[in-house]
């Protein structure tokens, strides 16, 4: 088992891990390998210390209960590496051959930092990058030039607003039924619809 889950740092915590030490493990779901916890400590053992600063960009990290979060939202390459990926995922606006490799070699090659910026890039942008002859990159371009005809639920979704899944997108699209609509609800109005409360 090369990786396996431990939630946050009050699982770590309560579960009493160290570094370098050996530990419990179980199939999660059926899927996930789970650290149950401690089996067995070691004279090099360690307590693990709670991360201060970001390893993607270095800002310092803000912990709202048990989880840790980056702040620096436009200047984080993790972040943006990770919303360019969702944007372009299958429930979101469904562009093939997109990959979360793909979102990394635009950023880092073709200097993508804005969703918008997708829509900008040209074949010989796309041919640049390792492995992208002819016909990935006319594939790739087909598909986002396919993406500008999406559903509204699938746009909503794709913008990645915390705590909005694809059920939240679908709601909000059946509900609004615009765009247009959508941005100019009140949280009073937002907030009306099912399953949607304050905080989302």
């Amino acid at each position: 088992i090369s990786r396996a889950t431990l939630n946050n740092i009050d699982d770590i915590k309560r579960k009493g891990v160290y570094e370098n030490s050996r530990v419990f493990i179980r199939r999660s779901n059926e899927v996930i390998p789970e650290i149950m916890g401690l089996a067995e400590k070691y004279v090099d053992s360690k307590e693990i210390q709670i991360p201060e600063f970001c390893p993607s960009c270095g800002e310092r990290l803000v912990q709202k209960g048990p989880l840790l979060f980056c702040v620096n939202h436009q200047g984080c390459k993790e972040q943006i590496v990770d919303k360019i990926s969702h944007f372009a995922s299958r429930d979101a606006m469904n562009i093939e051959g997109f990959s979360e490799k793909t979102a990394g070699s635009i950023y880092e090659n073709l200097g993508v930092r804005n969703l918008s910026d997708i829509y900008k890039i040209t074949k010989d942008d796309l041919l640049t990058l390792e492995k992208f002859k002819d016909k990935k990159a006319n594939n790739v371009l087909f598909s986002i030039e396919k993406s500008k005809l999406t559903d509204l639920y699938r746009f909503v979704y794709a913008l990645g607003i915390s705590e909005v899944g694809v059920k939240t997108s679908k709601e909000l699209a059946k509900h609004f039924k615009t765009l247009e609509n959508i941005k100019n609800a009140s949280v009073e109005e937002i907030a009306e619809i099912n399953d949607i409360g304050e905080i989302i």
